[in-house]
């Protein structure tokens, strides 16, 4: 899986930008930080937010990759990551990093934001290989049988997400390249949260549910979690 730290060096190698070289910078000092609080704000958002019940039962699984059930030890891996959890990770670790330097945390959140639909691509093509996030029943010619869940044509949602993403890239990446200079500060991180959570909310609806538990709920939770992003994309891009 690529990280927010290889996207900006594979750009920062192409282009020698001020925001990529800057971003760059960042990325080699706090690189491993931001990797590592992404992954467990990815990992602690899955179990509190869609398996509570399970996992303060079993706490160890939330970060160790076995269980010990029935006086069996069985090996689990790491099943499920929330992007959610993940942003909230990636948002503790910038506030450390302004804490730590002074360097405004908008104007650090506005670069990362220029990578972040891009590692977001690469996610969800990793969730289509992986038969994972898979979509609800469809007779559309374009529908995918995830033969490692079942025999039904459903919605390739991983497949719509990665185009998405890929858009808001190069969308994003256009604005920075031909008004960068100008922007407000918090701009691009608010449209970034905007676009990307925007579009997830309403992408849930192709989706079949993660958990049982969503099942009686007017939005899934995916949905609900994705209201306050695109609140807090709104308020930086014109009020911060």
């Amino acid at each position: 899986m690529i990280n927010i730290a290889d996207i900006t060096h594979f750009f920062s190698s192409l282009k020698n930008d001020c925001c990529f070289i800057f971003l760059g910078s960042i990325t080699n000092r706090v690189g491993n930080q931001i990797s590592v609080l992404f992954v467990v704000g990815a990992r602690l958002g899955h179990c509190l937010f869609y398996q509570p019940d399970y996992y303060l039962k079993y706490p160890l699984e939330i970060l160790l990759p076995f269980s010990w059930e029935s006086g069996t030890f069985r090996f689990t891996g790491y099943r499920g990551l929330a992007s959610h959890g993940g942003a909230i990770g990636l948002i503790i670790a910038v506030l450390l990093f302004y804490r730590k330097t002074g360097i405004h945390f908008l104007r650090v959140f506005d670069y990362i934001a220029i990578a972040a639909p891009l590692g977001g691509t690469f996610i969800r093509l990793g969730n289509l290989m992986n038969s994972e996030i898979i979509g609800n029943p469809t007779n559309l010619p374009w529908a995918f049988i995830f033969t490692r869940v079942d025999r039904i044509p459903r919605h390739p949602a991983q497949l719509y997400e990665a185009i998405a993403y890929l858009t808001f890239f190069l969308l994003v990446f256009m604005i920075y390249n031909k008004r960068g200079k100008t922007l407000k500060r918090g701009f691009l991180f608010g449209l970034v949260l905007i676009l990307i959570f925007t579009f997830r909310f309403f992408i849930e609806f192709l989706k079949k549910e993660q958990v049982d538990f969503e099942k009686g709920l007017m939005l899934n939770m995916g949905q609900w979690l994705s209201i306050p992003f695109i609140l807090v994309g709104g308020l930086s891009g014109v009020f911060l």
